[in-house]
């Protein structure tokens, strides 16, 4: 901060009041004042005091500060000293200042206030003691003319690039009209201050406050400035500096995205200045990385200066987005912040396997967990269903903490038949398949049986033998395809043999057969089925001749 003395003084030349210099100047120094013809008036006495008249200087246009120099005490031990004053060649009696008593010799100085402008003043110093009284020489000093006056103010109205600087005019140095301009620089520039910007003068006739607005400025910027005063006569006496701070321009900044998922994201920014403003808004734009529109939220009414958020919904898993937020101030002024990305979480991937085994009414087929998308873990589990149905069902869930593979066994199966099945996958709320595979159940394989059989004797009494076989098979796969049947006597020699072709599920037959002589032997009879996987049944019985 500048000290309080008047600029215009500085740079035009003219006198400035330095009371602090002033007073710690040494007692002897040249006066600015002039003597007189006045002499001491008690000189002469004999044992009285010796006294001298040495400077003065002004202190401001209605005081100035004098000095004397008490050389002597004379024949006394103690001395009161003394200032006397009044208009220059004037014949009123002289005012006096308060006496000072002392004790040695050495200067001593007084103000004397309540002078008028732009006067001559005649001033001399006493001493008295109780000898006697001396007065030194005489000497004259003149007050300045009357001075205008103001003190700065504060700055009003600060915007961006705009304010309004006061200042507060309190004498217009007995003239009716006095100028008032100012200098402003930002505290930022070390420029001395005949070189900070002026502002055009104003005149102002009454004293009170002045203001100018000043434009131009850079927003966000500290500035200071000091206010200056003058008539057509004198330069005045400006007093104070004062600071302020313009407005920042109206900005926005774009945040980060939080709450991210497959498909939502919460966009986040904030309205850093409103500027000139008092209230402003904001949105949010978004798209696809690589692609050339945005697409755009609501707008969010912040109010005034701060954090501004927006969920967004429908996004792409897996996906890279950019976003930006763009804001609007009531004033009209807009900004966009810097374009940031996002990546939706990618949805949880499974793969469908191949067949492990298959049975009759069974299978273990096989799945992979590729990827758990932003889940800590994941659940999965197959689905099937016959080849064509609409209906799927789905094994017990296994929830893997990682990617990795894994199997289920699909019960209940029909033997033979098409099946249809895929992996599946439930993360967070998502649900995912693999791709559709099919198997086929083996088909079930049943032995054939021999369900009937039986054999006769239907000869009359006499030597011959008349000889009958009955015989059923059957088979639950229907694939029937031969019987054989082989009689023999006794002495294991065939005496009749037979093999039929069969089809279906089932089948029946006989054979019959006469043996000659045959009467009083037992015969064995022996069927053979055989099915077309070549799998085949035996039975036998006996028959008595």
């Amino acid at each position: 901060m500048r000290t309080a003395i008047d600029s215009a003084d500085v740079r035009t030349g003219s006198w400035t009041c330095l009371v602090a210099v002033l007073v710690l100047t040494a007692a002897v120094v040249p006066a600015m004042g002039t003597a007189t013809a006045a002499a001491a008036t008690d000189s002469a006495t004999e044992g009285a005091p010796s006294v001298d008249t040495t400077w003065a200087d002004v202190l401001n246009d209605s005081a100035v500060i004098v000095a004397g120099n008490l050389t002597a005490l004379g024949d006394a031990t103690n001395a009161t000293v003394r200032f006397e004053y009044r208009q220059n060649d004037s014949s009123d009696a002289w005012s006096t200042t308060a006496a000072e008593s002392t004790g040695s010799t050495g200067a001593f100085r007084a103000d004397l206030t309540g002078l008028e402008p732009g006067t001559v003043y005649a001033y001399r110093a006493v001493a008295e003691t109780a000898v006697g009284v001396d007065r030194g020489e005489a000497r004259t000093i003149e007050t300045p003319a009357d001075r205008p006056e103001a003190t700065t103010t504060g700055a009003t109205a600060v915007g961006e690039t705009e304010a309004t600087l006061g200042t507060n005019v309190t004498d217009l140095g007995g003239e009716p009209s006095a100028e008032v301009w100012f200098s402003y620089s930002p505290t930022a520039d070390s420029e001395p201050l005949s070189e900070w910007t002026e502002t055009p003068t104003r005149t102002v006739n009454a004293t009170g406050p002045a203001t100018r607005q000043v434009t131009g400025l850079e927003p966000g910027t500290e500035y200071e400035f000091t206010s200056h005063v003058r008539t057509d006569r004198e330069h005045g006496l400006s007093t104070g500096y004062e600071r302020f701070t313009t407005a920042s321009r109206f900005a926005v900044e774009t945040g980060t995205a939080t709450d991210v998922t497959e498909t939502n994201a919460t966009l986040t920014g904030e309205i850093v200045a409103v500027g000139d403003a008092a209230t402003a808004t904001a949105r949010f734009e978004y798209r696809r990385l690589g692609t050339t529109d945005w697409m755009t939220t609501e707008a969010v009414d912040s109010g005034s200066a701060g954090r501004v958020r927006t969920t967004v919904d429908g996004l792409e898993p897996g996906t890279n987005y950019e976003f930006r937020i763009v804001g609007e101030a009531a004033d009209g002024d807009s900004a966009v912040g810097a374009i940031e990305t996002v990546e939706t979480v990618a949805d949880p991937v499974v793969e469908t396997g191949s067949v492990v085994s298959v049975g009759e009414e069974s299978a273990t087929v096989a799945g992979e967990l590729v990827a758990l998308g932003g889940a800590d873990a994941a659940t999965v589990a197959i689905q099937y269903r016959n080849a064509g149905a609409s209906t799927w069902h789905e094994t017990d869930g296994e929830t893997l903490p990682a990617s990795g593979t894994f199997d289920a066994s699909l019960t209940g199966l029909a033997s033979g038949t098409d099946y249809e099945y895929r992996a599946v996958v439930r993360a967070d709320g998502v649900t995912e398949t693999g791709a559709t595979a099919t198997l086929t159940t083996d088909a079930a394989t049943h032995e054939p049986t021999v369900d009937a059989l039986s054999g006769s004797d239907n000869s009359s009494p006499n030597p011959h033998a008349d000889l009958a076989v009955d015989w059923q098979v059957s088979d639950a796969d229907g694939d029937l395809s031969s019987v054989a049947v082989t009689i023999r006597d006794g002495n294991g020699r065939v005496v009749a043999s037979e093999t039929a072709s069969v089809a279906g599920e089932s089948a029946d037959g006989s054979l019959t057969e006469t043996v000659k002589h045959g009467a009083g032997t037992e015969y064995d009879v022996a069927l053979t089925v055989t099915d077309e996987t070549g799998a085949t049944a035996m039975d036998r019985t006996t028959i008595a001749a």
